[in-house]
């Protein structure tokens, strides 16, 4: 029988290889969390596993749990739905909580739905005492901060949880039960939260407006127990910007050097936070890749959507990654609140510039108000209808609204225009030939 069994839906939409490889942290951080009270714990990952949801009846029944936990991004919302029917249709018994972007952003559609139980924001010490509340008796619901539930039919959202300062206080992932099964193991999270404003952004529900950090002897510790037990030499480093406090990550970067590790690794950071030093010494460190945000190619929607960057900066920041032999990773969405035809050809043009002249690789998608997120919240306000809320379309491949400027059919047609100039661009330029797999999600440039 186990205590907490904690589960990761396949989205509304089909999935594929590239879609998996790095695990579930925030789960896999409850789950220590868990193990560390004294509590059992199993995990399901239906995307990595590829498991139909029918599959999830037999698990049920081999895990016997007391505490099913969920986690829900939009697009996973409707078979985290299935998933809690599922559950209370073998035993009523059964808690169900809900936790994750979506369900912390839209806490009373998720206990509508079917949950018994919203975790809103980090879910570490809430489903702590939620487990220690309903298997062991310890506490009270009303005592939990951070949750919402159903009383007497009344729906009550509990005082909102301080977020975790010290996150050197949280105990590692469990990794024996990581390595073999997610191909990007060495996947990491060395800080919290994002300092800026994005309007598009709906990481705030979860990790707040400011940017938490642990301790760099915390994360490399993490880095040798990796490198030296599991024997790990690909890392990635999955904060929302890593470089967001430079002299942090220069800390890290030296302590690599320092101990002669032979790695590799990737991370995401912002074109304002970079510089050719820093560039210099990630790439002596390791770093083989780096994701930029740039969202798009036009400075006027870049201040609108508040991104606190220009064009300019971006270039610079990219054309001083190229020089230090560090590939870039550019990702732009077609179709924010204030794009307009001239906006997004601008942006076309950018991207093709940056393909040509610093092998650019690049990603694009259609933007997605998603819960939680300023263009959610205030559509409105800025100019969009969204005229669709089946939650399997918020898929950054499908447009949700009509803007002032243009309509859900012209975004689409502008999106598939830049899918197609992409992939032309880097044929004509020669970007396949110019880098090389390092491991599975990462590529460098060949030197």
């Amino acid at each position: 029988m186990t205590d907490v069994f904690m589960v990761v839906p396949p989205p509304g939409i089909p999935w594929n290889e590239t879609s998996r490889g790095l695990p579930p942290l925030g789960i896999s951080y409850i789950l220590s969390v868990l193990a560390q009270g004294g509590f059992s714990t199993a995990l399901s990952d239906f995307p990595m596993d590829c498991t139909p949801l029918s599959d999830l009846e037999l698990i049920l029944q081999r895990e016997k749990p007391k505490i099913v936990g969920v986690y829900v991004s939009t697009i996973m919302y409707r078979n985290a739905v299935r998933i809690a029917k599922i559950v209370k249709n073998q035993n009523p018994d059964i808690l169900v909580v809900f936790g994750g972007p979506h369900s912390s952003a839209l806490p009373h559609e998720s206990l509508n739905d079917g949950a018994d139980i919203v975790v809103r924001g980090e879910g570490e010490y809430a489903m702590l005492e939620i487990a220690k509340t309903f298997i062991r008796g310890e506490g009270q619901i009303n005592g939990i901060a951070g949750i919402s539930y159903k009383k007497d039919g009344c729906i009550i959202d509990n005082v909102s949880r301080d977020f975790i300062n010290d996150l050197d206080m949280l105990p590692f992932p469990l990794y024996d039960t990581l390595i073999g099964k997610y191909p990007i193991c060495g996947s990491m999270v060395t800080g919290r939260g994002c300092p800026y404003h994005c309007v598009f952004c709906a990481g705030k529900n979860i990790f707040g407006g400011k940017y938490r950090f642990r301790s760099v002897d915390n994360v490399f510790e993490e880095i040798k127990l990796l490198y030296d037990k599991y024997g790990l030499r690909t890392f990635c480093f999955v904060d929302d910007t890593f470089t967001a406090v430079p002299k942090r990550a220069e800390a890290i970067c030296n302590r690599i050097l320092q101990e002669h590790l032979d790695v590799a690794w990737w991370c995401e950071t912002r074109a304002d936070c970079i510089t050719k030093d820093l560039l210099e010494l990630m790439a002596k460190a390791g770093c083989k890749q780096l994701q930029y945000g740039v969202e798009s190619g036009d400075n006027g929607v870049l201040r609108d959507i508040q991104k606190g960057t220009t064009v300019e900066m971006v270039e610079r920041a990219v054309k001083s990654t190229f020089e230090a032999g560090i590939l870039s990773r550019c990702s732009f969405m077609i179709g924010h609140h204030s794009d307009t035809s001239e906006s997004v050809g601008n942006t076309m043009q950018f991207i093709e510039k940056l393909i040509k002249e610093y092998c650019v690789t690049t990603v694009v998608g259609i933007n997605t108000p998603f819960p939680g997120s300023d263009t959610f919240d205030h559509a409105n306000e800025l100019g969009m209808d969204i005229f669709s809320k089946d939650w399997n379309k918020y898929n950054f491949s499908t447009p949700v609204f009509n803007s002032k400027y243009l309509s859900a059919q012209q975004i689409f047609s502008y999106f598939e225009q830049t899918m197609t100039l992409i992939k032309n661009s880097n044929k004509q330029y020669g970007v396949n030939d110019k880098t090389h797999r390092v491991a599975q999600g990462l590529y460098a440039l060949k030197l």
